[in-house]
């Protein structure tokens, strides 16, 4: 409401009056606030529910940091010379979400190469979304709010992030304050509390493959508008 009354406006509220940046901006921080939220909680589940140690956690974390390049890359490089560019993250989303049903259903008792095949797959899925979502609002937008609609996407990513984040927080401290475990914690050592984590990431989870499936509504909502020449251009170069 705010920045609707404001004279110079930090967020310009009219840029996301277009559909195609309003859908293609909601499919991105959908998808990169849950993946900012993965990166942030999978380090706990590998110690927790896995038993690593932190630096065995941070090597297995590799494929979810690797795949996201990958599915960019793909993407980007795709993007110029489909019609049907749309497919891309599409492909993408339905098969990160699929990945974090699996991981939601027994993260415990899937071998610890599945858990790493699905971390993989998940990356490179939700890495597809960001050059699409990005080119489709620079596409949509008009000349003069060109840079306006880019940082409103960038904002929103960042916003989705915080906002997956306190929800998966929520999840974990929720659980600690059942088993009562939360006051004998030192700082955030959560392999000695004797809170059911398994439960905890069934949960987180299967809350990251909501988050996917609406990225994925968003972008099956978005128009699929044919790409400016400078636009598809500076793709194929990018690509």
């Amino acid at each position: 409401m705010r920045q609707r009354r404001a004279a110079e406006p930090l967020l310009p509220i009219e840029v996301l009056a277009d559909e195609v940046v309003l859908t293609a901006t909601i499919a991105c921080g959908l998808c990169m606030g849950t993946a900012i939220g993965l990166t942030i909680f999978t380090p706990i589940y590998f110690e927790t529910v896995r038993g690593l140690t932190p630096s065995q956690s941070g090597i297995a974390l590799l494929p979810l940091m690797v795949g996201t390049a990958i599915g960019a890359g793909i993407a980007g490089r795709l993007m110029a010379s489909l019609t049907h560019y749309k497919i891309l993250p599409i492909v993408g989303l339905v098969v990160a979400a699929a990945a974090m049903a699996v991981m939601s259903f027994e993260p415990r008792r899937l071998p610890l190469a599945a858990v790493e095949v699905l971390l993989g797959l998940t990356s490179i899925g939700f890495g597809t979304v960001l050059p699409v979502a990005t080119i489709c609002v620079q596409n949509a937008a008009p000349a003069g709010q060109l840079g306006v609609a880019t940082a409103v996407l960038v904002f929103v990513r960042q916003l989705g992030g915080a906002l997956v984040v306190a929800i998966f927080g929520a999840i974990l401290f929720s659980q600690l304050r059942t088993t009562g475990q939360i006051q004998g914690m030192a700082g955030a050592d959560f392999t000695h509390s004797n809170a059911d984590f398994t439960l905890v990431f069934r949960w987180i989870f299967g809350a990251a493959a909501i988050g996917f499936l609406g990225s994925l509504i968003a972008i099956l909502a978005m128009a699929e508008l044919p790409l400016k020449e400078h636009v598809a251009s500076e793709q194929a170069t990018i690509g």
